[in-house]
């Protein structure tokens, strides 16, 4: 499993076969990360990697956006933050989540609209 893990991270970097050896520095640690990795749900996992990785990104991205590593910050302002982040980065993605966040709503409304209108005589002879 690390040599696969291994693999997919070095993947644009260097090559690696199955006749790679790796040299450990400490195989307990690993032995016991990997565990841990597989107890662990996936989106903690996810959601830790995706904070270091900010964290270690935090010094290059925009003032507005640093604030999103810095601890003790709250959670809704760190929220506000990261939305606006992902609705100035990725427009279409964030249309297509609030239209799919919106959909039933708007389906019912035009189920109703149509109903309602079929009531009128005029309307519905048209």
């Amino acid at each position: 499993m690390f040599a696969q893990f291994l693999r997919i991270v070095l993947e644009n970097i260097t090559r690696l076969t199955s006749n790679t050896e790796f040299l450990v520095k400490d195989p307990e640690y690993v032995t016991k990360l990997l565990s841990l990795a597989k107890e662990t749900a996936p989106h903690i996992v996810l959601n830790y990697l995706g904070f270091r990785a900010l964290v270690a990104a935090s010094p290059f991205l925009p003032a507005k956006v640093q604030a999103l590593s810095a601890l003790g910050k709250s959670p809704a302002l760190r929220k506000q933050i990261c939305l606006g982040v992902v609705v100035e980065s990725l427009p279409v993605m964030s249309l297509y989540a609030g239209f799919n966040a919106f959909k039933p709503g708007i389906q019912n409304f035009k189920v109703c609209f149509c109903l309602s209108v079929s009531i009128f005589p005029l309307v519905s002879s048209l």
